[in-house]
């Protein structure tokens, strides 16, 4: 059985053990590129998911916006390690330290301090969202100022899109430009990636857009877009493995495209070394120690180094990986969400081209990480219905808890009455509000990868008995924020 042959059986072993709606693979060896194609991009029209096929790459474009920054550096425009006040001096953050010191590199390391903020800020879920991306950015930058730390500067690696799209906003104002146009100038258009778009009503124009699915009450469903438009440089990318191949061509030959240099080496050498530890792990992304560059991940496979990145959002999952050492590069798309199989493909990949095919582990090891998940998360749910006592009734009545409720970070949430149970709306997405302990209230929140997640609702009292402030757990490891009432 020849090479292409053996990659051919091993990803269809992928495809079929994770239930996959579709699955694309690019392989780049020996200066070839292979395609391979499985399923459907739509299980309703039955239409085929190929190499041309449109997905959201989500965090793959962190090593976009990553380059992106290297050109700004080589025209000094920006320097790698200036804190960020020198180009923005209205920076602030909950961390002193943070606010007088934090640089483009830290933002784009995740070294801040911050925790994952992500869950309320995941805006415009199964909607587009009016307005500009940009001008949401330069927003976001301020709102910085009023997200808690969970860790001190620059001592913990937290993985997080919001200080990442903060860069993005950040290199907009240092150029007076939108990200999109950017990424068009400096990389889209000089790579041919004709196919790859920040815009979803474009991919949609093309009439091959995958739709996305995910795993929702033990059936394959489809799950309503996100509009990522406002945190397109850490999500929002729209494209394609044979788009993807060229991005990987140009990381592995130092930046130059067809004989011609769109980013210096010192600047490409800076993004791809290790800048934070992740961890010492066999994990998904190869093994060993696992350390975070700018916008890749540097694992071993084998005895080599390989360059990586996944993203995840809307039941799309991507992964792009590539050794610099023998000119190897995988690109993975599917349409099916916390599956494994694009990281798990793109190790298989790997692991058939250096010759130490390992497909049935590498398997069965994605679908044990898959189990945990969903056994953590019943767990999860077990235990917060423990911890509800119905006995334990609210002090007030209904209509005093009516209202909005408001966070300078997070924004507001909304409460209202309707035939005697409470409601709570945020981001126009609305969910019941049920006794749940004394002052807490149970409810629930949509994730973008369409799974209903736990929210808590403590209402505060003041002296004279009247409701004035909500605290929701919307981050683990930090205090809940606290939500004033303002009508």
């Amino acid at each position: 059985m020849n090479s292409r042959a053996h990659l051919q059986a091993d990803l269809a072993q992928v495809f079929e053990s994770f239930q996959l709606p579709g699955l694309a693979v690019a392989v780049l060896a020996n200066g070839e590129i292979s395609p391979f194609e499985f399923g459907y991009r739509d299980l309703a029209t039955r239409e085929p998911f190929t190499c041309t096929t449109l997905c959201l790459v989500a965090s793959v474009s962190k090593s976009f916006t990553a380059t992106l920054a290297g050109i700004l550096v080589d025209q000094g425009q920006v320097a790698w390690q200036e804190p960020v006040r020198h180009y923005w001096p209205e920076l602030h953050l909950v961390d002193e330290e943070a606010t007088q010191f934090m640089t483009l590199t830290d933002m784009l390391c995740h070294r801040t301090g911050l925790p994952y903020h992500e869950n309320l800020l995941a805006e415009g879920v199964g909607r587009d969202l009016p307005g500009s991306g940009r001008d949401y950015r330069q927003k976001l930058l301020k709102r910085l100022a009023y997200f808690d730390p969970s860790q001190p500067f620059r001592t913990e690696f937290q993985y997080q899109d919001i200080v990442f799209t903060c860069a993005g906003a950040l290199l907009e104002s240092i150029t007076g430009r939108n990200y999109e146009d950017l990424i068009q100038e400096h990389w889209l258009d000089p790579l041919g990636m004709t196919d790859s778009t920040f815009s979803r009503q474009a991919a949609l124009a093309t009439g091959r857009l995958a739709q996305g699915y995910g795993w929702v009450e033990g059936q394959i469903q489809p799950i309503p877009h996100c509009d990522t438009r406002y945190i397109a440089p850490s999500a929002g990318l729209y494209s394609t493995a044979s788009d993807l191949m060229r991005w990987l061509q140009l990381q592995l030959e130092g930046g130059v495209w067809e004989g011609k240099p769109l980013i210096s080496p010192a600047s490409l050498r800076w993004i791809h070394r290790p800048h934070m530890a992740i961890g010492a792990q066999v994990s998904l992304v190869g093994g060993g120690l696992a350390t975070y560059g700018l916008g890749w991940i540097q694992s071993s496979i084998g005895s080599e180094l390989m360059l990586s990145h996944g993203g995840s959002f809307n039941g799309y999952r991507t992964t792009v990986a590539f050794i610099p050492a023998r000119g190897f590069g995988v690109a993975v798309l599917t349409n099916l969400n916390v599956s494994n199989a694009n990281t798990i493909g793109a190790l298989v990949v790997m692991d058939r081209l250096l010759g130490q095919a390992q497909v049935e582990a590498r398997v069965a090891y994605g679908k044990r990480i898959a189990d945990r998940f969903a056994q953590q998360a019943a767990a999860a749910e077990q235990a917060f219905w423990a911890g509800r006592d119905p006995s334990a009734m609210p002090q007030h009545p209904l209509d005093n808890y009516v209202g909005q409720f408001q966070h300078p970070g997070y924004g507001t949430f909304t409460i209202t009455q309707i035939d005697g149970c409470l409601w709570q709306t945020y981001d126009e997405r609305t969910y019941p509000l049920d006794p749940y302990q004394g002052e807490t209230f149970s409810t629930r929140f949509q994730s973008t990868e369409n799974r209903l997640l736990h929210l808590s609702f403590t209402f505060e009292t003041d002296a004279e008995g009247l409701v004035v402030a909500v605290r929701i757990p919307i981050v683990e490891d930090i205090p809940p924020p606290r939500f004033v009432r303002v009508v």
